[in-house]
């Protein structure tokens, strides 16, 4: 039978529902703000450096405090007709010395505290004659009930009367005791488990029977043993890791073409040809059986050759993407959408990438190991046999 050909008609009708799609997807980015730099962004980067703080140190534990309050004069800036006088510190009693007692703002001076109860701490603030408090630095007293604290004077209005720089010495008292938060937080998680138990024993119900069924239609053939699992879970975290790694290597290593659009589009077509090329020799190239290790171990660095050729491939896709996008944003005009668009695959591609790559990686060592331990188990059945 004859093939009928497609029509031209037909081709430029799917061409034209391809490009209407792709220009539907690029308006939407550009309406709802889709921006993939800002995660990136330092200001993203400082709060996502805060949760994972509050996450590691959460509010749980709380003690009772007895707070102490010393503190010295301190002139902002110095005065020009007006001697300083240094407060005489009452040696037996906790007192603060300052290595300066004026300077300007954004100065730095030395703070040092004496006669503090041992392992003691708190902040270390600066009081203005209005009771604004501006906290300066933490401190923490040592076994001898001494500390020092270097800090930088901030920025206020000068004024002729002595402000103050206050020390307050916070000791636990009595044990520690949950905070709200944690009570509210360990009835939510009461509340969660129970949850979870009753859907587990819901389902348990109706998964026991429907298992055993699975078990005898899809399990037949399944000859894996537990050793070849434990590998496959093994190698997967460790190729992933081996992914992430090789994905950095590789970005560094091409940043300085990655700069260029014109050594970015060179690199893009030679990563082609290259990875065409590699595929093309490891697929024709003859397998004897048994096949020589040596082809064998030549079939294997050609297949890494060839991956490590395709993300190469993908980060110079990646930057032609961000380039030729952000100059399309004005050259369009009122279709710059098209080109914020293009920019924005770039910039989701930059997050795409390393995980991508982890994940392939994972997958072909997780897959590797489980193969390799699966053949030596049927080998040593074979022998026992």
């Amino acid at each position: 039978m004859n093939k009928k050909k497609p029509s031209l008609l037909r081709s430029l009708g799917t061409t034209l529902v391809v490009f209407l799609v792709v220009v539907v997807f690029a308006y939407g980015v550009q309406v709802t703000n889709v921006n993939f730099e800002t995660t990136r962004s330092e200001d993203r980067l400082t709060q996502l450096k805060r949760v994972i703080r509050a996450l590691v140190k959460p509010d749980i534990i709380e003690y009772d405090t007895d707070d102490i309050d010393i503190e010295i004069p301190f002139y902002l800036p110095c005065p020009e007709d007006q001697d300083i006088e240094i407060p005489k510190p009452e040696t037996d009693q906790p007192y603060l010395i300052a290595s300066v007692y004026c300077a300007s703002p954004e100065e730095t001076v030395i703070i040092e505290g004496f006669n503090f109860a041992p392992t003691s701490k708190g902040p270390l603030n600066f009081v203005t004659l209005s009771g604004v408090s501006k906290q300066l630095g933490n401190f923490e007293v040592d076994k001898e009930g001494y500390f020092q604290l270097e800090v930088e004077i901030p920025t206020r209005k000068p004024i002729e009367e002595a402000q103050h720089i206050r020390a307050t010495a916070r000791l636990h008292v009595g044990g520690p005791k949950f905070t709200d938060t944690a009570k509210v937080t360990w009835e939510k998680i009461i509340e969660t488990v129970f949850m979870a138990l009753l859907a587990t024993a819901i389902g348990t119900v109706v998964a026991i029977p429907v298992s055993f069924l699975a078990a005898r239609n899809l399990m037949s053939e399944n000859k894996s043993p537990l050793s070849s699992v434990s590998f496959s879970l093994i190698g997967w975290p460790a190729g992933i890791y081996l992914g992430l790694q090789v994905a950095s290597w590789i970005r560094n290593l091409l940043v300085p073409i990655t700069d260029n659009s014109l050594f970015s589009l060179g690199g893009l077509v030679i990563g082609l040809i290259l990875v065409y090329l590699t595929l093309r020799w490891s697929l024709t190239a003859g397998s004897p059986e048994p096949e020589q290790t040596i082809r064998k171990l030549s079939r294997i660095l050609v297949m890494l050759l060839a991956a490590l050729f395709s993300v190469a491939i993908l980060l110079f896709l990646e930057s032609l993407s961000r380039s030729i996008g952000k100059a399309l944003i004005e050259l369009l005009g009122p279709f710059g959408f098209l080109g914020n668009f293009l920019y924005q695959m770039g910039e989701a591609s930059t997050l795409l990438i390393p995980a991508v790559t982890a994940l392939g990686t994972g997958a072909v060592v997780g897959g590797t190991l489980g193969k390799m331990k699966t053949r030596r188990g049927q080998h040593n059945i074979q022998e026992v046999a």
